[in-house]
C-alpha cells in the first residue's frame, strides 16, 4: 500500500522514484505505471521508464518527452521517423507532422532554436524558419533561406531576407526592418503563412 507515503514531500518522492528508475529495467515495463506516474505529472519519470521499451507506442514518448521538456530526446524521436519514411520513400503521417509542429513551437519557445530549425525544414515552412532565424539572430541562415527562396522563385521571401540582412549589415544591429504591408491576397506564390510572416516582421 502507498498509503503511509502520500503525505511525504513530493520532491523527496521524486528523488526516491528517479534512483529506482536508473535501476530499472525499463524494456518490460508496464503500460499502468506509465499512465499512473502520468496522471502524477511525473512525465520525466515516465519518459525515462519506458524510453526504450518496444512495449510503448512511440506517439506516448513523443509526449512524454515534450511534456518534460527533453526537446532533444523528442528530436531523436521525431528524426527516426522521419528517417524511416525517407528510406521507405513514403510521406510523414499527419499524426508525426503534428508532433513535429509542437515540436516545433515549443522549441522556438524555449529557445531551443537548433531544433525549431530542423523540425521546420521537415515540414517545409520557410517563413516559420525565417522567423527562427530572425529570433536566433542568425544571419548565415538568413542568407541561405534568401538563396534558396531565389531557387523556388519565392520573391516574397526573397525580398524580406534581402531587406533584413541589408539593416543588419548597414547598422551593425539585430534589429528587424518595418515591412510595409501590402495587399495578402492568397494566390500561387503567396500563402496564409506568408501573410502571417509579413505581418509578424512589420
Amino acid at each position: 500500500s502507498f498509503a503511509k507515503y502520500r503525505n511525504l514531500d513530493d520532491s523527496f518522492v521524486k528523488s526516491k522514484l528517479s534512483n529506482v528508475v536508473s535501476r530499472f529495467d525499463s524494456i518490460r515495463v508496464s503500460s499502468s505505471v506509465i499512465e499512473f506516474l502520468s496522471k502524477s505529472h511525473k512525465y520525466d519519470l515516465a519518459f525515462l521508464l519506458c524510453s526504450n521499451s518496444p512495449l510503448i507506442p512511440t506517439s506516448t514518448k513523443f509526449s512524454l518527452a515534450l511534456r518534460s521538456k527533453y526537446y532533444d530526446k523528442a528530436w531523436k524521436i521525431i528524426e527516426t521517423e522521419n528517417d524511416k519514411c525517407v528510406n521507405l520513400s513514403v510521406p510523414l503521417p499527419q499524426g508525426i507532422l503534428r508532433n513535429v509542429r509542437d515540436l516545433a513551437f515549443q522549441s522556438q519557445c524555449e529557445q531551443q532554436y537548433e531544433i525549431a530549425k530542423k523540425c521546420y525544414e521537415i515540414l517545409g515552412d520557410d517563413n516559420s524558419l525565417l522567423q527562427v532565424y530572425i529570433l536566433w539572430k542568425n544571419r548565415e541562415g538568413i542568407q541561405e533561406l534568401k538563396t534558396s527562396s531565389k531557387k523556388k522563385g519565392a520573391v516574397d521571401l526573397f525580398s524580406i531576407c534581402d531587406k533584413i540582412l541589408n539593416v543588419w549589415n548597414e547598422t551593425g544591429l539585430y534589429a528587424t526592418p518595418t515591412i510595409p504591408r501590402v495587399d495578402w491576397r492568397v494566390t500561387s506564390s503567396i500563402n496564409v503563412s506568408m501573410r502571417i510572416g509579413g505581418e509578424y516582421l512589420s
